[in-house]
């Protein structure tokens, strides 16, 4: 069938949709026993147990450790290094991301809007001790400072959506956020990132060949490096790489 059905939900196989909730799941929080998964994605134990036994006999996910937890497993890896180069988006701004953590020692983020949520795709980390780490596969609600950017540029409906789920206090302030962002074509976010450290993050969006933003891309740092002069530098370099990553995508740049 070459065009999508006219009713999806006739179309949806059960079982394996719920399977791969199941891996998003673990994806995003692993270490959980089948207790804790099957709550999640509100499925009997015995069923929640059935397709994880599935799922680990396939080496989607594994088994480990005597309380039984869940990870991904070798197939995962496999798809997502076969994603990684798959993905044009991902494929184009690996090196970039690369060559921005080298030039600032810092980590780097790739993220995309996935409905209403920010999920990052890709990172780079750079060979320190004192770092941020990230996780591919990561998500975040778009109101949340990691999706401030994309959220910013994302379309009208997709930001009356948001602003439409918030009390009407927050969502002035959040749209007066938006507005900065905008206009001042970053944002700078402060955040924890190891439980005891606090963390800097400066992020900028990508724009495709319609004009419409594709991604955002982030460094964060311990904000012991992210002085207000480091935070310029910083910020200057991402702005270079950005219009590059935008330019490998088909953006034409208004001067």
């Amino acid at each position: 069938m070459s065009t999508p059905p006219k009713d999806p939900a006739n179309y949806t196989v059960d079982a394996l949709d719920t399977a791969l909730e199941l891996v998003n799941i673990i994806a995003e929080a692993p270490g959980h026993g089948v207790t804790e998964l099957a709550r999640r994605c509100g499925q009997t134990k015995a069923r929640t147990f059935r397709l994880l036994w599935t799922l680990e006999q396939r080496g989607v996910i594994s088994r480990a450790g005597q309380d039984a937890t869940y990870r991904l497993g070798h197939a995962a890896l496999i798809w997502g290094a076969a994603a990684a180069t798959q993905h044009d988006l991902v494929r184009v701004a690996q090196p970039l991301l690369k060559a921005l953590g080298e030039e600032t020692g810092e980590t780097t983020k790739l993220r995309i809007r996935d409905g209403l949520d920010c999920l990052t795709v890709a990172k780079w980390e750079p060979d320190r001790e004192l770092r941020c780490h990230s996780l591919v596969g990561r998500r975040h609600a778009l109101q949340e400072q990691p999706g401030l950017v994309l959220l910013a540029h994302a379309e009208a409906d997709i930001q009356r959506q948001v602003l439409g789920s918030l009390p009407p206090a927050a969502a002035r302030d959040l749209a007066q956020t938006l507005d900065r962002i905008r206009e001042q074509g970053f944002n700078v976010t402060r955040s924890e990132f190891d439980g005891t450290r606090e963390s800097i993050s400066i992020a900028a969006p990508v724009f495709d060949q319609t004009g419409m933003i594709a991604a955002s891309v982030a460094v964060a740092a311990p904000a012991s490096r992210m002085d207000e002069a480091r935070q310029t530098v910083v910020a200057a370099a991402l702005g270079k790489a950005v219009r590059h990553l935008s330019t490998a995508l088909g953006h034409r740049h208004r001067f």
